[in-house]
């Protein structure tokens, strides 16, 4: 193993970018970075991307230097009309992802930077994709030792909507980004099923799984006071839905009917954390839920936290999946550093099933609307007999950042020699 860690990070996704993968990239450098890595961060100018800004994150660390460029999506965001033509274009043309705008500017910088230092390794991080097809073409020019990783599949991912022509493209990419990998890193063993599956079994032996993990520093270092009981038993969920994919029906309509089934919950909170979804607000007036469901609009990471941490039961739902679900939901890693429990409604096998089996907590299929209505009610019973039960701390811990981040780091230093 080598003692010289020096590492070169690209990800378009960082601070004070506000998204799932922004956090775990952070997470995931400032644990290194305690390691001994002196890294250097290639990253977007946040201004410049479509997504929202969080400020309440201190990122700065001594052996972590960041270099950002421009990706000048944020005239997306400010003409609409436009973002509309844009799109259609890159559809035309077989672009994958908007977040390509950042690839020249970004190779740019990472020239400049490569003169100047000597890596042991390159690590680069997707999502957006970008990230991995930077790596690439860094690996080409330097020969360094590279580490892709793959937070989400990209090709086979049910959430991306892709013409003809931008399957053909990314097909290639993805490909060629695994075949130039030293290392292919995903989160759980069936995203890298899918993988071997489309690619072939010849790049089994490049692959690592390696899980997310939840840094509970916040919860440590905030001096959070003991936790006085909600006068109503609080269910909070953080994240974003997506439409006729992951979304909370089912689970509104669950509120709905135990509702009507007992002549109205008066000690049921539930809060919804995340932006773009007034929808689901306006069909809990529709459902007659809206005295029991609240939605809070986007929240900063810090805010959620404190939500997190007044919470009596945490909320995880995952998309319906013909086959295994293959997806690690970032915020069931963020949920386990609270040890509450946590109501699932995802697939019986997956990931989130998995993890929810060890620590105890229930599985419903996210369809089944009686029996979601049946285990709130289950919830709210113990609630009020004070018998709510933490998740498996032992479980639980696995998790934890300061245990995950050994693997990585073992990986990196290895593949360095």
């Amino acid at each position: 193993m080598t003692n010289n860690k020096n590492l070169f990070l690209i990800s378009y996704s960082y601070p004070p970018i506000q998204s799932a993968e922004s956090l775990l990239v952070y997470r995931t450098a400032i644990h290194l970075a305690n390691l001994g890595w002196k890294i250097t961060v290639l990253t977007t100018n946040a201004k410049q991307t479509v997504f929202p800004i969080d400020n309440s994150i201190k990122y700065s660390h001594n052996n972590i230097k960041i270099f950002r460029t421009n990706s000048h999506e944020n005239i997306l965001t400010t003409l609409p009309y436009l973002r509309v033509i844009f799109f259609r274009i890159i559809e035309f043309l077989g672009v994958p992802e908007s977040g390509f705008l950042w690839y020249p500017g970004a190779m740019k910088i990472a020239k400049k930077i490569l003169k100047g230092e000597k890596f042991q390794a390159i690590y680069s991080r997707a999502c957006p994709h970008v990230s991995n097809l930077d790596g690439l073409k860094i690996k080409k020019i330097s020969g360094i030792r590279w580490v892709s990783h793959f937070s989400d599949p990209w090709l086979n991912n049910p959430y991306y909507k892709m013409s003809k022509q931008q399957k053909s493209i990314t097909k290639k990419i993805e490909k060629d980004i695994i075949r130039y990998s030293d290392v292919v890193v995903y989160t759980t063993k069936e995203a890298a099923n899918v993988s071997t599956k489309e690619f072939g079994s010849n790049y089994c032996k490049k692959i690592s799984v390696q899980p997310h993990g939840y840094d509970d520093s916040y919860i440590l270092t905030h001096g959070l006071e003991k936790q006085i009981k909600n006068t109503k038993m609080k269910i909070v969920y953080t994240g974003v839905f997506y439409d006729n994919i992951r979304t909370p029906i089912s689970f509104l309509e669950a509120i709905s009917l135990i509702n009507n089934s007992i002549n109205k919950i008066e000690d049921l909170e539930v809060l919804f954390i995340g932006p773009d979804m007034e929808k689901y607000e306006l069909l809990t007036i529709k459902l007659q839920i809206d005295k029991i469901v609240r939605f809070t609009g986007n929240k900063s990471f810090i805010d959620c936290q404190r939500y997190l941490w007044e919470a009596d039961v945490l909320l995880v739902i995952d998309a319906i999946s013909n086959g295994p679900n293959m997806f690690f939901p970032s915020k069931l890693v963020d949920y386990l550093a609270f040890k509450k429990p946590i109501l699932g409604l995802t697939p019986i096998k997956g990931p989130t099933a998995e993890i929810l089996n060890k620590i105890g907590s229930p599985i419903i299929n996210p369809n089944d609307r009686n029996e979601i209505g049946r285990v709130i009610l289950e919830f709210l019973i113990r609630w009020r007999e004070n018998t709510l039960e933490i998740i498996n701390p032992m479980e639980a811990e696995k998790y934890n950042m300061k245990n995950v981040i050994n693997d990585l780091d073992r990986l990196l230093q290895n593949i360095s020699i």
